[in-house]
């Protein structure tokens, strides 16, 4: 099984006070387009799925996340989101960790 999703996803933090301006926590929104190629019936996490074949559909995602300021400058960051596939792929629901380094102009 192939799962290619394309999207586009914005990270919403709150503006901190100085106190507590090196820890920020964010919000992850997103939606796009998600492709899923299967050869047959397939399980993820205690699910069994009955796509088959070429499936194309929307989906979306939300998440929490953490950021780190490490310098002025560089911060990292880890984030959990959930991805929800709709209409023909709403039975193709998965989660992504990220886990990064930012440099901040």
């Amino acid at each position: 099984m192939e799962i290619e999703t394309t999207g586009i996803a914005v990270k919403l933090s709150p503006t901190m006070s100085e106190t507590h301006k090196n820890l920020t926590p964010y919000l992850v929104l997103g939606f796009g387009v998600m492709n899923a190629d299967v050869g047959g019936a397939f399980s993820l996490v205690f699910h069994q799925y009955s796509v088959r074949g070429n499936e194309t559909d929307l989906f979306y995602q939300i998440g929490l996340g953490l950021e780190v300021l490490i310098t002025q400058r560089i911060s990292a960051m880890f984030d959990v989101n959930c991805v929800y596939g709709l209409n023909d792929l709403d039975e193709i629901n998965y989660i992504n960790n990220k886990i990064g380094i930012a440099y901040h102009f």
